[in-house]
């Protein structure tokens, strides 16, 4: 699993895109964001959309039964 670090925050790419030349790109990100379920957050690098999963720390205890 590819892991981005931007400004202390960690993202997965989903799927990373070139836009078709002479689109409106905020309609096509919105798009191609109805597409994957997973996609919260979309970074651009020259001229690839990343479209990514933020993750997220969690800390837990286990706890046992018994």
């Amino acid at each position: 699993m590819q892991i981005i670090n931007v400004n202390n925050e960690r993202y997965t790419p989903i799927t990373i895109l070139r836009p078709p030349d002479g689109i409106d790109h905020k309609q096509w990100i919105e798009e191609i964001k109805g597409r994957y379920t997973l996609v919260d957050s979309v970074l651009k690098l020259g001229h690839d959309f990343y479209f990514c999963m933020k993750l997220i720390d969690v800390e837990y205890e286990e706890i046992n039964d018994g």
